[in-house]
């Protein structure tokens, strides 16, 4: 009797990968009898190939072969593919070097937003190995932020905080640690939502030994917490932002509190220190408190001082302590009042390495006695000088006091930066003109309105050849000296400055107003623009005073109704009560969408300047970036899509003329407009047309306003050799 072979009748056996095979499909480095491997079914794979095409695989271009044209099969073509993959160089690149192109990676402020760390670790297991254990890439912890909370936290996100927190603080090691901590709510938000951030804000304090960087706004109830954060041996850099709920009127009216922020007083290594405070919103709705702050720091070893507070009691201790003197780099007082009340000093105080000095004061600190402190003393390293905000009257003699403190100081060759109060004349053009021959180097001006023979200082290249960027105020208060009248500019004398200027290093020209509720004395002045029949300001000249007069009308409709008033504090924007369920508002809307929609540009080029110029293509750009829901009607009527559409087709009728321009006015807010200087040898070193033109689509549409300061440097710094 013949049996079948009982081998045959088993099932079939689970197939187990070699080693070869785990090495094709991972990215880990092959060992050495791995590679011998790899290269001898490598050549054999390659004679195959020779024999199949007639020609060896490597002068085998896929480029210039069709796919469809190889005689050999495409399994084979993939199998060398991934043999060479496999031995490559970059697969024996060692552990170390890897760790140090991701901090590159990691710490590269333009990639925030996309967490690069998540996405190195998520790579291969081989990058996932390299990342965890370095430590300097998790020394640096993920923001926690409840900023502007309206709600409770939800449990899942508070417990997923927590647990990336204590991973990251695991993970790092001994490193030391930099982190953000953001809260802000109502007062009655706050209470359910105490415990939940304490117990966040309390893991943080727990590796409070080895803070580098803190960055932290919270309300004052959290102050508790801080009081176990000891000991702080490594901190270099504190910024703190307290808020306090707003008090009842009869809390407020028993008079001024005070309270003492003590919980860095011991910090041996802190350099660098930004304070500052805001009221919330309290439980009655309030917004009122006169609490006063009062810090108790270690003032002599501070190289950085910045504070932005209602009333500012630290900046007059610091520069009481004399040791401070010596290393004070940059100081930044921006305070509606002062404690004591005077900034006076006392004798004369030498700064040598101070670089900044901004001192922004409240209509309540006079300006005879900034005068005095500035008359006190001498900063020979000083590259920014910012006065402004306090008390000043028309004829007060800031320009003369400011020269003196330049000469007396020796820092003419190194001061860069200038603002001066725009309440302040320079008091003529000849003696602004000695004044600006005593600052040679300054590449950023910040001054009042100036007045023709002011202007026309500023067209002598030589006086300011490095100027960049001019700005010039309207007076903010001009009611205090009913004499003055509204400053105005006149176009010819723009232009000579800007024409002298087309081959140096001008590049803006900013005019910043005051904002009221019909702007009539701003419109007047971009009127004088408009209208006038200079070449490089006659985008107006072919459009008539009705439909400006329409342009102005719906830019302030398109702001009203579509994109609400935003508040500096709370982030959010606010329409008209009841503008949501408003049917007779949305069909307004709709029916200034349509006349837009209708508007014919191509019969006339100037009008699109014109949109440019008075906002409405920016108003346009704000809608179709409003989150969905917000706007009210935007369901029915389709307000963000139809605005997109609108710039879409309006861009190609638009650009070619506004691109075309010398000289560019930028988006104009509320009551501020840029002249952009486009210098010939610029255009010419573009170099991308493209890119230009969507530098220059941004600067019509607004889509980047250059007229804020640039962002404080982020907070990723690598503590590594490498940086």
């Amino acid at each position: 009797m013949h049996f079948r072979s009982q081998s045959k009748s088993l099932p079939t056996q689970v197939h187990h990968k070699t080693t070869i095979e785990t090495v094709l499909e991972g990215n880990e480095a092959p060992t050495d009898l791995e590679r011998v491997e790899l290269l001898s079914r490598l050549r054999d794979l390659e004679d195959e190939f020779q024999k199949s095409c007639g020609q060896s695989y490597h002068s085998f271009s896929a480029e210039l072969e069709a796919p469809d044209s190889l005689t050999v099969p495409q399994s084979v073509c993939e199998a060398i593919m991934r043999h060479l993959s496999a031995l490559s160089c970059v697969r024996r690149i060692p552990i170390e070097i890897w760790q140090r192109i991701f901090e590159f990676v990691v710490f590269d402020p333009t990639l925030e937003d996309c967490d690069p760390l998540h996405v190195v670790c998520r790579v291969c297991r081989y990058w996932n190995a390299a990342a965890t254990t370095h430590q300097v890439l998790w020394s640096i912890l993920p923001p926690v932020s409840y900023f502007n909370t309206i709600g409770a936290i939800p449990p899942m996100r508070h417990a997923a905080t927590n647990r990336r927190l204590r991973l990251f603080i695991e993970r790092s090691g001994s490193m030391k640690i930099s982190f953000q901590f953001y809260y802000s709510s109502l007062q009655e938000v706050w209470k359910v939502n105490k415990s939940k951030v304490t117990e966040t804000l309390g893991i943080l304090v727990e590796a409070c030994n080895r803070w580098k960087i803190a960055v932290m706004e919270i309300p004052t109830d959290l102050l508790e917490v801080l009081n176990r954060a000891t000991p702080l041996p490594y901190l270099t850099k504190l910024q703190l932002g307290l808020s306090v709920w707003g008090q009842e009127w009869g809390e407020y009216v028993r008079g001024p509190r005070s309270l003492t922020i003590d919980q860095f007083a011991h910090t041996p290594s802190l350099r660098h220190v930004s304070l500052s405070t805001t009221t919330t919103v309290g439980s009655q709705g309030s917004t009122r408190n006169n609490t006063t702050f009062y810090y108790s720091l270690p003032w002599h070893q501070l190289e950085v001082y910045q504070s932005r507070t209602k009333r500012d009691t630290a900046y007059h201790t610091l520069l009481q302590d004399t040791r401070a003197h010596e290393r004070l780099r940059e100081v930044e007082c921006d305070a509606v009042d002062v404690v004591p009340s005077t900034i006076r000093l006392a004798e004369p105080v030498t700064f040598p390495r101070l670089t900044r000095l901004c001192l922004r004061f409240g209509a309540v600190i006079q300006g005879v006695d900034v005068l005095r402190h500035l008359a006190k003393m001498t900063i020979p390293s000083l590259k920014e000088l910012e006065v402004h905000g306090a008390y000043f009257l028309h004829r007060n003699p800031l320009y003369h006091t400011v020269m003196d403190l330049i000469h007396r100081s020796g820092c003419s060759s190194s001061l860069v930066r200038l603002r001066l109060d725009e309440n302040v004349s320079p008091g003529g053009g000849r003696q602004f003109s000695r004044f600006l021959i005593g600052c040679p180097s300054l590449e950023y001006l910040d001054v009042r309105m100036l007045e023709d023979d002011e202007l026309e200082c500023l067209v002598h290249h030589l006086i300011l050849p490095k100027l960049r960027i001019l700005t010039l105020r309207w007076p903010s208060e001009l009611a205090r000296e009913p004499e003055l009248r509204n400053p105005v500019i006149q176009p010819a004398a723009l232009l000579r400055v800007v024409q002298s200027r087309e081959q140096g290093s001008l590049q803006e020209v900013r005019l910043i107003g005051n904002y009221t509720e019909d702007n009539a004395a701003w419109n007047s002045q971009l009127n004088l623009f408009d209208f006038s029949e200079l070449p490089s300001f006659a985008a107006g000249s072919m459009v008539s005073n009705s439909q400006l007069e329409e342009v102005v009308e719906w830019q302030k409709e398109l702001q009203e109704k579509f994109t609400g008033v935003i508040f500096n504090l709370g982030g959010g924007r606010y329409y008209s009560k009841g503008a949501p369920a408003n049917m007779m508002l949305h069909w307004e809307m709709h029916k200034l969408m349509k006349k837009l929609e209708e508007l014919n540009l191509a019969a006339s080029g100037s009008l699109g300047q014109i949109l440019a110029r008075r906002g409405v293509l920016h108003q346009l750009y704000s809608i179709s970036h409003i989150d969905p829901g917000v706007i009210p009607g935007d369901r029915m009527y389709y307000f963000r899509k139809r605005a997109r559409d609108l710039l879409e087709k309006w861009k190609p009728l638009i650009l070619p003329g506004y691109q075309a321009l010398r000289h560019r006015w930028c988006y104009v807010s509320l009551a501020s407009a840029r002249l952009r200087c486009i210098s010939p040898t610029a255009e010419q070193n573009s170099g991308d047309s493209q890119n230009a033109e969507d530098l220059a689509w941004n600067d019509a549409i607004g889509s980047v306003d250059s007229t804020k300061p640039p962002a404080e440097a982020s907070i990723k710094v690598a503590e590594s050799g490498w940086f």
